[in-house]
């Protein structure tokens, strides 16, 4: 059956007003994807600097001020870390994240206590920071760094804060995500995301003014630093 001439003339008015939608997708679609990670990623920053305040506060309920002693990394009543794996047990399992403390040995760190397991189940303590970490730096510096970072040869999004007594870096409180997990989280969220991010593009054009991306450096002074005294 042949479309009257109204049909028709409503079809072709349609057409400029599809094309231009079309247009418009075109347009967003590239981006959208990377302004969707950017706020999920985002995410994950702000999650690993809730967390590594938070295991300050752990370490605060365990540990008290913590001291070297003769070369050994000791709570307020002189009792050594190592060995004593309930802070770092207790931070995986409230925070989702695993958990290290380590021990300045020279011009190195070594693992204590931790809640990373070696391939046949048991605990990767004894094993080494090293000087070419990329937490090494910013660390010795006093310096929090978050970022990404190769542990005992899989990838993490990382946290490691300095532990500082009188003014030396005498360890390290560290909490990290292994980086697929993460991106797979990242990647959960991207539909409602994007969904949020279409709406601001075409509508109000917000965009998130902080980029992550993995692998990216961040170095500060952190407040929450686990000084002792």
């Amino acid at each position: 059956m042949k479309m009257n001439i109204r049909s028709q003339l409503i079809v072709i008015s349609l057409i400029p007003i599809l094309l231009f939608m079309m247009l418009i997708f075109a347009y967003i679609m590239p981006s959208l994807r990377e302004v969707a990670e950017n706020v999920m990623e985002h995410s994950l920053l702000m999650k690993l600097q809730g967390d590594i305040h938070s295991a300050h506060l752990f370490a605060e309920k365990y540990f008290g001020n913590i001291k070297m002693v003769n070369g050994t990394l000791v709570d307020k009543d002189g009792t050594p870390l190592e060995g004593r794996h309930d802070m770092v047990d207790e931070i995986t399992n409230k925070l989702g994240v695993v958990a290290t403390v380590f021990v300045r040995e020279g011009n190195d760190f070594r693992r204590i206590t931790t809640s990373i397991k070696t391939e046949n189940g048991n605990r990767a303590v004894g094993t080494m920071l090293g000087t070419d970490s990329a937490a090494y730096e910013p660390v010795m510096a006093k310096n929090l760094y978050i970022g990404e970072a190769k542990i005992l040869g899989a990838n993490y999004y990382t946290a490691y804060d300095p532990i500082v007594d009188n003014g030396e870096v005498i360890g390290i409180l560290f909490i990290g995500v292994p980086t697929d997990e993460a991106e797979n989280i990242v990647s959960s969220g991207m539909a409602g995301a994007s969904q949020a991010i279409i709406f601001c593009r075409v509508g109000a054009g917000c965009e998130p003014d902080h980029h992550f991306s993995p692998g990216q450096l961040y170095f500060s002074s952190y407040p929450g630093s686990h000084k002792a005294s």
